[in-house]
This record gives structure tokens, sequence and C-alpha cells, in this order.
């Protein structure tokens, strides 16, 4: 096994840094699993044995792409949020501009980067850690200042990060855009001032966080399904079981069978391929989704009640079904139209609401379709983190309460 080498001399930090930026066209173009160190080192127009020098494998280089994002991005954050001599009110615009300026800069690495999660899990963990840990950090200074609510500064930090990385989705991935300034403006207007309207005749009442019960227990094994043929379901069920634990990538049609204890013939009676399998299995978790929320909302008529009890249903969902999850936030990463439908599908309707609820004074005039995103990014990160990254059983109270407040009410003293 040939030794790795530090890039010492000027030819040779070329050379590594031409194959970086070659890895980081593959990875963008092709996505990781169906990138190979061949083709990067095509690209390179360098030899295999080359790329050994420096990289262990296709892993070694992806990691080291996204460990040098994570860095450069937190010093942009550290010297204008953290360390900047501006008053907070200036800071959390200035944090907001250099965020969304650096990942539209760096949009193929932040491409990459966002695969971390389903490549290199201790990767993906490290660089939320080290951005939470300095945003939390500026918030307990701020909080010290009297410009910031007095909350849980790691709570602050995850709230904040969740709205940003749905608007870096909506605006620099899908769209290949800059965020405009418009955005930040309605973005800072709800991150501030939060969404309920203060001129509301009859106040609104937030209840406290209680787990709901008996939601989702009874179906964590199987997922329902329109069909009536029990071998499509049990096949659907044991694909959900699989990719849930090892990804689409991860699991082959083989691995299915065998969980759902049919010959490996008999998938092919009900589905073409793996990929069908698994984008019926998006839908499916799509549509189970939004009937769980309308359970649950259907009789309640105040936005913001509506909203507390969406993310409780969210939270339990997740809390139940994490290996849906996984699979939901994997999909596009295996067919990017997929991924965008997914969440696109949600954000039309969730508009809407939205725009009728500033209309009727429920909330706050702020632009419907970046308040979507960031809620959904809200809730999308504290998900991952909580049912994720803890693995905890059920929704943490007080984290909660606190994330509801600040979405009422914002971050703003």
């Amino acid at each position: 096994m040939t030794e790795i080498q530090e890039p010492i001399t000027p030819r040779a930090r070329e050379t590594y840094d031409n194959l970086l930026r070659s890895a980081e066209e593959i990875f963008e173009e092709r996505g990781f699993y169906r990138s190979s160190v061949a083709e990067i080192c095509r690209k390179a127009n360098v030899s295999n044995g080359t790329f050994y020098r420096y990289f262990t494998d296709k892993s070694d280089i992806f990691v080291r792409l996204a460990e040098g994002l994570g860095a450069d991005l937190t010093g942009e954050i550290k010297g204008n949020f953290l360390d900047s001599k501006e008053p907070f009110n200036n800071r959390l615009e200035l944090l907001l501009q250099t965020y969304f300026s650096f990942l539209s800069d760096n949009s193929s690495l932040y491409q990459i980067f966002r695969q971390a999660e389903f490549v290199n899990w201790n990767t993906h963990q490290a660089f939320y850690t080290r951005l939470t840990e300095t945003l939390a950090s500026g918030f307990s200074r701020g909080i010290d200042s009297g410009y910031f609510r007095d909350h849980d500064p790691q709570v602050m930090a995850h709230y904040l990060l969740g709205t940003l990385s749905f608007v870096s989705m909506r605006w620099i991935i899908w769209e290949s855009s800059t965020v405009k300034s418009e955005v930040v403006k309605n973005l800072l207007n709800f991150l501030t001032g939060g969404l309920s309207s203060k001129d509301r005749d009859s106040a609104f009442d937030k209840p406290s966080f209680t787990p709901l019960q008996g939601s989702n227990d009874h179906d964590k094994s199987e997922l329902p399904s329109e069909t009536s043929n029990k071998t499509e379901i049990k096949l659907l069920t044991a694909a959900e079981h699989r990719f849930g634990a090892d990804g689409f990538y991860g699991t082959t049609i083989g691995d299915i069978t065998r969980q759902a204890e049919v010959a490996q013939g008999t998938f092919y009676h009900h589905f073409s391929s793996k990929l069908e399998v698994f984008e019926r299995l998006v839908r499916e978790i799509n549509e189970r989704w939004r009937r769980e929320v309308r359970k649950r909302t259907f009789k309640l008529d105040d936005r913001r009640a509506i909203e507390f009890e969406g993310f409780r249903v969210f939270f339990t969902f997740i809390a139940n079904h994490s290996g849906m999850y996984r699979i939901v936030r994997e999909a596009e990463f295996v067919d990017k139209s997929l991924g965008r439908w997914y969440y696109e599908s949600f954000a039309e309707g969730y508009r809407e609401a939205l725009r009728k609820a500033s209309k009727k004074g429920e909330i706050r005039e702020i632009h419907p379709g970046v308040l979507a995103y960031s809620l959904m990014g809200i809730g999308h990160f504290l998900g991952q983190k909580w049912f994720v990254q803890e693995n905890r059983d059920r929704t943490p109270a007080r984290e909660f309460e606190t994330m509801f407040d600040l979405i009422l009410n914002g971050l703003r003293a």
C-alpha cells in the first residue's frame, strides 16, 4: 500500500489541488456513489497511482473537500458574527449575507457537502457542530448585550441553521442562483420578529408541549399502501426497512426480497427496478405524512395553533419512523427531480395557507415562500438532530417549547 504523502513541493501542491478540483466537478455532476477514482484521474489528467499518493480512496478526497468547505464557512461566520465589532442588529443581517454569498460562490462544493450525511456521517456532524458552536457563542454575547432574547443559545443556533439550510436549498441549489436581497430581508424579518401578529384582537395562547398519545404507534412496522396486494405490501415494507437502515446505494434487491421472505424473481412482478420501489416509497411517505397532519389539525382555525400541532405531529412521526425520514432526505441524491418534488409539493400548499393566515391577521406579512421554506428547514434540522444524531425516541419538551417560542416571537429581545 502506497504511503500517503503531504503535497510539500509546488509541483506536488499543484497536482493535489488539480485532483481536488477534478473531484469537485465529478462529484457535482455525478454524485458521490456514481463517481469513481478513475473518472477523477481522467479529469485531472493523472494516473491512478498519482491519486493514491495523496488520498486513500474516493471517500478520503470527498471528506477533504467537505472539511475544507466547513472550515472556510466557519471562519467567515466567526469574523462577521462572533468577532464582529458591528452592533448586533447589523451582525445578524451581515451573517445572512455572508452565509448565502459564500455558498453561492462555492455552490458546487456545497452541493457535494450536502451528500455527506449519507457518505460520511462524522464529517456531516462535525461540520454542523462547528457551525453551531460558533453561532451559539455569538448568540450568548448578543443575549448578554440585551439584543437577543434569553433562550438556550444552542437551540437558537439550530433554529437559525434550519432556516438557512432550506432557503439555501431552494434558491442556491435548485435555482442555481444567489439569494436575492428581498429574500434576505424577509428572512431577517421572520428571524428577528417571529411570525405571530402582534395586532391580533385576541392574543394567541401558546399551549405547553405534551407528547402525542398513540399517534403513529400502530403503524411502526408496516407501510400502508393503496394496493391490496399483500406481496407488494411486504416488498414495500421490506424496502422501507432496508433503505432506512442502509440507504439506497447500500441496499440491493436481494436485501429487499430476503427481508420480505420472497423469491428475488417475485420482486420483478411488482417493480421494474430498485429505483421504482424507492420512488414509490417516497410518494407514499409524502401522502402518509399529509394524512397524519390533516387528521390532527382539521379542527383548528388559527394558523399559529396549526403550526404548533403540525410540528408536534412531524416530530412524533420522525421519532417513530426515522428510517422513513432517511429515505426522504436521500431522495434528492438518488433522483434530483424526486427529492425536489417531495419538498415542493409540501411548500405549494404551505405557501397558500400562510398567505391566507397573513390576510386574516393571524401572522405577520412575510413572504409566504420564504416563510414556508424557513419553517420546513427548522423542522428538518431539529428533527435530524434529535432523532438521527441523538437517537432520541421522543420529542424533548423544553427544546420544543424554546423552538416554537422563537418561531412565534423571533430572536430579538
